[in-house]
């Protein structure tokens, strides 16, 4: 099995009055071998690092830190999704009422995932090399959309254009995984990328902590609308693992999505391989529900959403 490659590096940053972060991520070191399970194994501080979820205004962190990237995905065509059998769709909808277009998507985060719990995530991981970015956007991969003719692929913006081709050869990786050779591409969409709330290296971006392993998360805020397709789109997860013996791997976590509701708390689902999950509740994002069913990356694209 190839060696795990993993980054170091100093992040410099000031929490303005309104709670925004604006940061330096300097001195990149890519290394090959067993990543570091807590700060303590390479000399990050735990407290500086918490400083990034508190948002204290005036609050200046300066730490070495593990980067973890990744990308949020914000679907702004809800209903585009296969969601369930029409009969049960009636009924789901009389309970929950008010269920509006937006979503959060991303998967359920495996819980032998460092600093994470059985809770939804971004689509994220461990940064690779120093381009933060290009790792963001790879990350963006882990969730697809499909049909039984073939899946959607992600275009970039003019922007970020220079990394369309290291983004198709990583989507065109997992479908195969997924569905075999010739399972290809049947519409294509645009990704937007869209301005979030903190800027690190001068690049929009979500900032958030997991202290106890070290991890500065960078999530790239991006939203995308599904064109119809006759039966709806399925959603699955598409990160991959691998071992000795089976070589890649699909992880098959459950994808979860948490959808705005009209002057309501917004709410998570789960989806399956036919759609919306009737076996998996409808948990309000309150209170304890909403600690023990999201993390850190989540409850802060939520807070700059102004869902919470």
């Amino acid at each position: 099995m190839a060696e795990q490659k993993y980054v170091i590096g100093r992040l410099v940053a000031e929490v303005n009055d309104n709670g925004a972060i604006n940061g330096e991520l300097t001195d990149l070191t890519v290394y090959e071998g067993r990543r570091p399970a807590k700060a303590e194994d390479f000399g990050a501080d735990p407290e500086q690092i918490a400083l990034l979820n508190s948002r204290i205004p005036r609050a200046k962190i300066n730490t070495l830190v593990r980067p973890g990237v990744g990308a949020g995905i914000i679907l702004f065509s809800l209903y585009t999704l296969r969601l369930t059998q029409e009969k049960w769709m009636e009924k789901f909808m009389m309970n929950v009422k008010s269920l509006k277009q937006k979503a959060i998507i991303g998967p359920r985060r495996n819980i032998r995932a460092g600093g994470t719990w059985l809770v939804q995530d971004t689509c994220a991981g461990i940064l690779e090399e120093k381009d933060f970015i290009a790792g963001a956007i790879k990350e963006m991969v882990e969730i697809g959309f499909y049909d039984v003719d073939g899946w959607l692929k992600y275009i970039l913006p003019v922007e970020y254009s220079q990394y369309q081709d290291m983004l198709d050869q990583e989507q065109k990786s997992v479908w195969q995984l997924f569905g075999g050779p010739d399972f290809k591409p049947i519409k294509e969409e645009m990704v937007n990328i869209l301005k979030a709330r903190d800027s690190l290296n001068g690049f929009s971006v979500i900032l958030s902590g997991e202290e106890n392993s070290g991890s500065a998360e960078i999530t790239l805020l991006t939203s995308i609308s599904l064109p119809i397709i006759e039966k709806g789109w399925l959603i699955t997860d598409l990160e991959t693992g691998s071992d000795d013996e089976r070589g890649e791997f699909l992880l098959n976590r459950k994808v979860l999505v948490i959808a705005e509701r009209q002057m309501k708390t917004p709410i998570q689902i789960g989806f399956g391989d036919e759609g919306m999950d009737l076996d998996y509740p409808a948990i309000a994002m309150e209170g304890e529900n909403l600690l023990l069913n999201t993390n850190a990356k989540v409850r802060s694209m939520m807070a700059y959403l102004g869902w919470i």
